[in-house]
């Protein structure tokens, strides 16, 4: 059984992931990613999602990831606190 992951939603200004609120005013970057390479960290995984804090292409900070492995692309947003990294595919606005 796979777990199915939390949509990301745009409110007023507030990007909502799962139970973490982050203010678009606290973003510094966006990439697009076609894959994404974890490292350490912890979080919920199956076959097919990763969920919690990981490394991400070799950073030295942990970012917050709710991804599908298999769907690309996927979005990275830096921001004054953690970076953020989810699956386009989940967004609504």
């Amino acid at each position: 059984m796979d777990s199915k992951l939390t949509s990301v939603v745009l409110d007023n200004k507030v990007i909502k992931v799962m139970n973490h609120s982050y203010n678009i005013y606290d973003i510094t970057d966006v990439e697009l990613l076609d894959k994404v390479s974890l490292s350490g960290g912890s979080g919920r995984n199956t076959p097919n999602t990763n969920n919690g804090h990981y490394k991400v292409k070799g950073d030295k900070f942990e970012s917050n990831v709710y991804i599908h492995k298999n769907i690309s692309p996927f979005i990275r947003l830096i921001t004054k606190d953690p970076a953020i990294v989810f699956n386009g595919l989940y967004c609504e606005i």
